[in-house]
């Protein structure tokens, strides 16, 4: 693989792909292997799957509450929309990784497994905080707000944090390796 620095290194990854014998590229780099049965590796992917639809079903209902005046306070609104950016984030990178073939491509591995650790403390983070300035917001704003809703909206967000955190507990028994029955390219 070439060694390049800059922009170039971005695309570094295209030096493993070569004209094959019918005029097709053909990926010759390295691979990545999941340590694990093929029901293990089902399991991986269902949770990749169910964790994306859970989480954003958690967050379309959250999002649908009516919490009264809790959408106009900004330390209620940017946790929310920190949690679309991450959200957004963890399904690219889970539906990547679910259309690859296994064993997969060292550089689509990289892109995407490495993440979902980080993501899955990230969606924790920002669904504790939105549960926090959301009771916040009702201690201060409290003529203002529909408790029914807000209280809901709380739920969903401890969910949420409950699911992004049985994600991580999942993800987190998971391994992948170098495949070794391919020589040092």
């Amino acid at each position: 693989m070439a060694k390049f620095t800059g922009w170039k290194k971005r695309y570094s990854y295209l030096d493993d792909y070569k004209k094959g014998i019918d005029g097709k590229y053909v990926y010759y780099g390295r691979h990545y292997i999941f340590c694990g049965d093929s029901r293990e590796l089902r399991i991986y992917k269902w949770t990749l799957g169910i964790t994306d639809i859970l989480l954003t079903a958690l967050f379309v209902i959250g999002g649908l509450m009516d919490g009264g005046a809790i959408w106009r306070a900004w330390y209620v609104v940017i946790p929310f929309a920190l949690e679309v950016v991450a959200l957004f984030m963890l399904i690219w990178k889970s539906f990547s990784l679910l259309l690859e073939k296994i064993p997969v491509k060292a550089y689509m591995y990289k892109r995407t497994v490495p993440w979902f650790k980080p993501l899955a403390w990230i969606l924790i983070i920002i669904c504790l905080l939105s549960l926090i300035a959301t009771l916040v917001c009702m201690l201060v704003l409290p003529g203002e707000i529909k408790t029914q809703g807000s209280i809901l909206y709380m739920v969903i967000k401890f969910l949420s944090a409950a699911v992004a955190g049985a994600f991580l507990w999942r993800i987190g028994k998971s391994r992948w390796e170098l495949d070794p029955s391919e020589e040092m390219k």
